[in-house]
């Protein structure tokens, strides 16, 4: 069984990557370099019990500024010295840093860079320095969806031969035989789950709140805010929103996503979404803003009037007003189209990516 390196250095991403992990763990043994973390650090347990998988742990993330960059050169120099024995090198991200240069050209036959979106969150739809710089020394293009592949080549105009899709998958939280519950009444629980960053569109709820008591729905923000976020915090909670600022556990995110509500996710713009993939196990109902994956799945399962337009109250209610009438016809088709969004990936695929794995 060959051997491969997957790279998460930040180690935000840990619920994708222990998901991803274990499906490529079938076909090759990996070695998981990631950084500790205050947050979601249950994933880096269940990853160090996967069968053919190797953790290794540095303190890149959640220390000072100084200590992480030391600890990111000591993992890039122990992928690097290391290299011969993997058959491929997977980076989940990066900054395109000094050091990192030197790593990628080390290794650059065997680096395969994923992409989960086009630009960094947060910043104008244009084609980024650093982001060529890396497409331009890596062997092969990694994308999560078909939408941020596209979205890239759009922006970046990569060889199509270059480039491959392994799909994000459905992501359940504690039990993946999770029996998910069927509701025979439309929500009327309105619920944002994430982090809370000026991308992610929360401040528009403020705004929508009179139209959700109009409606009869009640809203409720869980997530840790970032600190220019924490006054708007504040200014939900003191309008009657159920406001959580922090990381549920498992346990609370596995409950909550698991119960009759609506799942929004207002984002201004964004290429794909963890919190999109992780509800749709649970079978939970989306509205989402007309950008980025969350409103592909949309289009795709024929539910595109769930889409809103971002600081628009009209378009949102609606959606407001098609989820209330439609509610069966909704849980139908999320059930049914959800079911494409899986972690199986053909071994031809695979080999075509990463290589054999005798």
């Amino acid at each position: 069984m060959g051997k491969i390196a997957i790279i998460d250095p930040a180690s935000y991403a840990l619920p994708y990557d222990y998901f991803y992990v274990k499906s490529l763990s079938s076909f090759y043994k990996v070695d998981f370099y990631c950084s500790s973390t205050k947050f979601n650090y249950d994933y880096v347990e269940k990853l160090r019990l996967l069968p053919n998988v190797t953790v290794h742990e540095f303190q890149v993330s959640g220390v000072n500024k100084f200590r992480g960059l030391i600890n990111y050169i000591k993992l890039l120099m122990k992928v690097a010295l290391s290299s011969q024995k993997y058959k491929a090198i997977n980076l989940q991200w990066s900054l395109v840093t000094f050091f990192e240069v030197i790593f990628f050209f080390y290794v650059r036959s065997k680096l395969i860079v994923t992409f989960h979106n086009s630009v960094p969150h947060n910043k104008p739809r244009k084609a980024y320095r650093n982001i060529k710089i890396l497409a331009h020394m890596a062997s092969k293009l990694l994308f999560v969806s078909n939408y941020t592949r596209n979205d890239f080549l759009d922006l970046y105009g990569f060889a199509k031969q270059k480039c491959f899709v392994l799909n994000h998958g459905v992501m359940p939280i504690n039990n993946e035989h999770f029996h998910c519950k069927s509701f025979s009444v439309p929500p009327r629980r309105i619920v944002f789950w994430g982090n809370i960053k000026d991308y992610k569109g929360v401040d528009f709820l403020l705004d929508a709140l009179p139209l959700f008591k109009k409606k009869g729905y009640s809203l409720e923000v869980y997530g840790k805010f970032d600190e220019n976020k924490k006054a708007l915090a504040q200014k939900l909670y003191h309008n009657g929103v159920k406001v959580t600022d922090g990381y549920l556990n498992l346990d609370e995110v596995e409950k909550l996503l698991s119960s009759n509500i609506a799942l929004i996710l207002p984002y201004k713009a964004a290429s794909q979404s963890g919190v999109m993939y992780t509800a749709l196990n649970y079978n939970t109902i989306i509205l989402a803003t007309n950008c980025g994956d969350p409103y592909e799945f949309l289009k795709e399962c024929d539910l595109k009037e769930l889409s809103f337009k971002y600081n628009d109250l009209i378009s949102l209610e609606k959606s407001l007003d098609y989820l209330s009438v439609n509610h069966e016809i909704i849980k139908e088709r999320i059930v049914s189209s959800k079911e494409k969004y899986n972690w199986a990936f053909p071994a031809s695929v695979l080999n075509n990516i990463f290589g054999s794995r005798i």
